[in-house]
């Protein structure tokens, strides 16, 4: 059995298929219990697992750092990234996971263990699991089926903070996988064959990730990343648009009026546009708090004077099918949210931005109708309340005119 990782310096087909299948066989032992044994005793277990971290590959010119590729660092077709770069990455991550469920004493005394399954797992997220071309659902299925057998799924669902894009990518597989054997759509690849009992056994390795019935932000809402604006048009087709800025989250959780402008492409725009009841959430932390700036596009909004998110924000919109009677209430369990879960920490000085994967993985607890209805009384509250705020702020702006007025009669 393999002893250690390697990767080679040239092409060499024969012998990186056959690393790539003694990866797979202490894998299938692992999983098997048939090691630890006496012919591969724990302490070789653990040499290999110290030569995947070791050896993991950080500094290739053509891949992004992460992978535990067993090909040379050069360009190489699809399917030869399948299955020399992404394929033994999967097996990496899943005998480090299984070993550190399995030993977690002697995977904690080896250094950088878990940033190592860590980018492995962000790295595994480029291709979204996908095989080569017509192989692409059949590669997909390989691929979960492997990250099973190392209860990759479980640690996630544990753990997510590991990595909250891999485990979003997996609920979001689950999903799709449901939703085509509900409305049997279940045909892919060459031919159209029937992947019906393949989906419904991916679903059951991937029930774990949903089995405490939690409800995430991605489940319930679309979360898209708002494009920047030009201060000056890029050619003739841009056209200027009204935009919502950092600075008009930090003065209301009611967005109003925004007064800048600037311009974007018919793409840019149709990505970025808002609508009645938007949430907009910055990516970028307030340098006091350290926490998100949120505001709600108001619901009484009118499109068609198109607003557009610019800048470093994603808009959270509602889906069709969930049981918010209003974006507020989403606003305000938004807004528990990044009290209490989305305060990030500040490294090497710099703030950090909030992750996509990372907005869309957290919990959603829905209020139970009634709260809900209470909740949307105490907005309606605060509006009438900041609404005769501006009344006495117009006052105030009017009053001196006034005083001088009275004294030049």
């Amino acid at each position: 059995m393999l002893k250690e990782f390697k990767c080679y310096e040239t092409v060499e087909l024969e012998v990186m298929t056959n690393t790539v299948a003694e990866m797979q066989d202490i894998l299938d032992k692992l999983d098997n219990n048939e090691i630890p044994s006496a012919n591969y005793p724990l302490e070789s277990l653990i040499m290999f697992c110290t030569s995947l971290v070791n050896g993991q590959r950080n500094d290739m010119e053509h891949f992004k750092k992460g992978s535990w590729s067993v090909a040379p660092d050069e360009s190489m077709p699809s399917d030869a990234r399948v299955e020399f770069v992404f394929f033994p990455t999967y097996i990496a991550i899943a005998i480090l996971s299984k070993f550190m469920q399995l030993f977690p004493e002697e995977a904690s005394s080896i250094a950088t263990y878990r940033s190592a399954i860590s980018m492995g797992l962000l790295f595994s997220t480029h291709r979204r699991l996908s095989g080569h071309g017509y192989d692409a659902v059949e590669g997909m299925v390989q691929a979960v089926t492997i990250l099973d057998k190392g209860d990759v799924p479980k640690l996630l669902s544990d753990d997510r903070e590991l990595s909250y894009e891999m485990f979003v990518l997996l609920r979001s597989i689950k999903s799709d996988l449901d939703k085509n054997i509900t409305e049997g759509m279940c045909t892919a690849g060459w031919g159209d064959a029937d992947f019906t009992n393949k989906y419904q056994q991916v679903s059951e390795m991937l029930d774990v990730l949903t089995s405490k019935g939690e409800v995430f932000l991605e489940d319930i809402a679309e979360i898209i990343s708002a494009r920047g604006g030009r201060v000056t048009p890029s050619n003739d087709q841009n056209k200027e648009y009204l935009v919502v800025k950092m600075m008009d989250l930090r003065k209301s959780n009611i967005v109003q009026q925004p007064n800048s402008k600037l311009y974007f492409s018919d793409y840019d725009y149709n990505r970025s546009k808002l609508k009645a009841g938007d949430i907009v959430i910055s990516r970028l932390c307030n340098s006091t708090t350290l926490i998100p700036e949120i505001a709600l596009i108001p619901e009484d909004y009118d499109c068609q004077n198109s607003w557009v998110a610019s800048g470093r924000m994603f808009i959270i919109r509602l889906k069709q099918d969930v049981k918010l009677e209003s974006p507020i209430v989403l606003l305000w369990t938004l807004i528990q949210i990044i009290k209490e879960e989305l305060r990030i920490e500040v490294a090497q000085r710099r703030l950090p931005l909030l992750k996509r994967a990372q907005l869309g993985a957290c919990t959603i607890n829905i209020p139970a109708i009634e709260k809900q209805l209470k909740i949307m009384s105490v907005q309606e509250e605060i509006n009438a309340i900041n609404n005769d705020i501006s009344l006495l702020q117009e006052q105030v702006t009017l009053l001196p005119n006034k005083i001088e007025g009275i004294f030049l009669e």
